[in-house]
């Protein structure tokens, strides 16, 4: 799920040509959702539970999904 947000920024971003500054709050807003998404677990004690993995696991998701897009962008389309 991660790896699509992150791959979906990226075109975003490419897209609307945003200044850097905007970029990095972007890209940062996707591992900042899956840190609170995970601490709202913790409080729920609706049958889920915090993990330290989970967080990585969405880190990663979303690393994975830039790197695509940016090799797509200018190993596959040539740009």
């Amino acid at each position: 799920m991660y790896a699509g947000l992150g791959w979906m920024l990226m075109w975003a971003f490419y897209k609307e040509n945003l200044s850097k500054p905007i970029r990095v709050f972007l890209f940062l807003s996707i591992p900042v959702w899956g840190i609170l998404m995970e601490v709202m677990q913790l409080f729920m004690h609706q049958g889920r539970s915090f993990s330290w993995l989970d967080i990585l696991a969405n880190l990663v998701g979303a690393i994975i999904g830039v790197l695509v897009y940016r090799w797509m962008v200018f190993r596959v389309m040539g740009e």
